[in-house]
């Protein structure tokens, strides 16, 4: 299972460079870490010299980094998604063998790693990879330091405990034991300190860490998992002292960026980056991801989309993102008493709940639920895996394997394996289908041609995603259906990249590129907007909202204009320079005739 985890991680290191920039997120990342490297403000992101306060600047600082030790390319601004893809795979793998039973964090791992939206933000330069590994250490923090329990009162008695308990102190026998059991109990509770101490540390320094990576509201949410499990989590021994110890740390990692840009900026830095890129985000104020304009236009089929999207967005996107997970979906309403997976499934529905009543809609919001949900689909199956072995009675794991580990309820993996009804004729019947709907989907997508450089990434991908479904949802599958596979998956998901590339990019980068980088390109109805090609030209870049004031700064300032409006291309005042096809639609690279050659 090991070789394929780093197989995963090693296909992300591979493809990082395989395409350009995507737009607009990736693109807008991406010139504000080039901008940031290049003006040397580490507190202020901008993009095109003025102040952009969308996202704190964690991510920044890490692309200015790479770009410093790799060069300004892909493969630098790429770098820290990919390496957070691997700790994530690392994390859940770790934790969730230790804690849920030998092989679940395994598993685990692997579903999440070949999970379609993981492989996506694995290969782009944007927050998500990063704030979901903070956020997946900092929950499992807070649950290693409340499975801390101290010694009880009766370990102080040695192998003569029964004689001091009744008063017997004359032996020396009795002496020795009681006071080396006492020794050791105090030893035990000086580890348990220091190890609160360390996940204290750990998960307060994570949960600061991102708050830099995409704003408070990740403080919301782990505020949120630990009111809905506190009762649960002190019972086991947490301590109200520690929660205020890590929730210190946070702000003391967290805090000195923002009131730093808040003294030099003020009320700009505020209204920008509090209201309008939080709360107002949240309300639907991002009109470019938000369902309310479609609600807003007052015609039924208008209100019916616009709700139906509401409701259903992160259902899809949970079924088609999370598709390698997607069969053992029943875990989130599972009936085990298991504290560890309530704790596991409410953060689960704490994140997926959350962005529902969001009116702003975009897939990635609900990935910091996907560890989770990696993780008790790992321990499902290990249990289920366990069950069938032991009901057998001709099986050879069942008669040879050792006893399995304990898990993090002190209890053994037998003890601890849920009871689902697997049995159920609805889960026989439903289920399957549910994934082979899911798996057409994306063959589907793979065999819309002109994204596609050669048939033989159609066949990758479109062999790859049923084959690794199949060999994921059914774990007792030969070990080569998992290879082939992953194989096939990865391959396939490189020829999609490549190919969207080709389809929607390299034309606009290579057109963008004809100007010299002294002059001013000026961007009119363009949509995208292509924010990457500042960082592509790494020369002069603006925007324009008019076609009065675009053929002004074009002849005033020598600016050259790229352009979708082919009404204002073929107007007699411009020349045109260039011209290609984007997905469809002919983009034009035009100069005032005072610039004609």
């Amino acid at each position: 299972m090991r070789w394929l985890l780093w197989l995963c991680v090693l296909a992300a290191l591979i493809d990082l460079q395989a395409f350009g920039l995507t737009d607009l997120d990736e693109g807008f990342y991406a010139s504000v870490a080039w901008e940031m490297r290049q003006s040397g403000d580490w507190r202020t992101p901008t993009f095109m010299n003025q102040p952009w306060f969308e996202k704190p600047p964690l991510l920044y600082w890490l692309m200015t980094l790479s770009m410093r030790v790799f060069g300004e390319n892909e493969f630098a601004l790429r770098l820290p998604s990919a390496l957070f893809y691997a700790l994530t795979i690392l994390l859940i793998a770790w934790w969730g063998n230790r804690r849920l039973g030998q092989g679940a964090g395994s598993w685990g791992a692997l579903l999440f790693a070949v999970a379609p939206l993981s492989l996506i933000l694995a290969r782009l330069a944007i927050t998500d990879m990063a704030l979901t590994f903070f956020l997946t250490l900092t929950v499992i923090a807070l649950w290693e330091v409340s499975n801390l329990t101290p010694p009880t009162p009766l370990s102080v008695y040695g192998e003569g405990g029964a004689s001091a308990a009744h008063g017997d102190s004359s032996s020396p026998f009795t002496e020795r034991g009681q006071g080396g059991e006492a020794q050791a109990s105090s030893e035990r509770g000086a580890r348990g300190k220091v190890q609160r101490l360390f996940w204290a540390s750990a998960g307060g320094v994570a949960l600061g860490l991102a708050i830099l990576t995409k704003g408070p509201f990740g403080l919301g949410l782990v505020g949120l998992l630990y009111l809905w499990n506190a009762r649960t989590l002190h019972e086991r021994g947490l301590r109200f002292r520690w929660v205020i110890f890590a929730l210190f740390t946070a702000l003391l990692t967290a805090l000195p960026w923002y009131v730093g840009v808040y003294l030099q900026h003020g009320a700009e830095f505020f209204n920008e980056f509090v209201v309008k890129q939080n709360l107002l985000r949240f309300a639907g104020g991002d009109t470019a991801h938000s369902v309310l304009p479609l609600i807003q236009r007052g015609d039924v089929g208008g209100v019916l989309g616009g709700a139906v999207a509401y409701l259903l967005f992160y259902v899809v996107v949970l079924w088609l993102g999370g598709l390698s997970m997607a069969g053992y979906l029943s875990v989130l309403w599972g009936r085990e008493d298991d504290a560890l997976r309530r704790c596991l499934r409410s953060w689960a529905w704490l994140v997926f709940g959350l962005f529902t009543l969001s009116f702003t809609k975009l897939p990635a919001y609900i990935f910091p639920m996907f560890p989770a949900l990696a993780l008790l689909a790992g321990g499902r199956i290990i249990g289920v895996r366990f069950r069938s072995a032991s009901h057998s009675p001709l099986s050879e794991e069942a008669r040879t394997s050792p006893p399995l580990p304990v898990n993090g309820e002190g209890e053994s993996q037998r003890a601890a394996a849920p009871s689902y009804p697997f049995t159920e004729r609805g889960v026989r019947f439903i289920t399957p289908l549910f994934l082979t709907l899911g798996a057409a989907v994306w063959c589907a997508a793979a065999l819309y041609a002109p994204m596609w450089q050669s048939v033989f990434w159609v066949v990758a991908l479109a062999v790859g995603v049923p084959l690794t479904v199949f060999a994921l949802y059914k774990p007792a599958a030969p070990p080569w259906t998992r290879l082939a596979g992953v194989l096939a998956l990865l391959i396939g998901w490189n020829g999609a990249l490549t190919g969207y590339d080709r389809f929607a990019l390299k034309p606009v980068r290579e057109i963008a590129l004809k100007p010299p980088p002294y002059r001013t390109l000026i961007l009119y109805r363009v949509n995208p907007g292509y924010p990457s090609l500042l960082f592509y030209r790494k020369g002069q870049y603006a925007t324009s909202e008019t076609a009065g004031a675009t053929l002004q700064q074009m002849r005033e300032q020598g600016a050259y204009c790229l352009t979708m409006d082919e009404a204002f291309a073929r107007r007699t005042e411009v020349l045109i320079l260039s011209e290609t096809q984007v997905m469809g639609r002919s983009l034009y690279l035009i100069a005032a005739w005072s610039e004609k050659p």
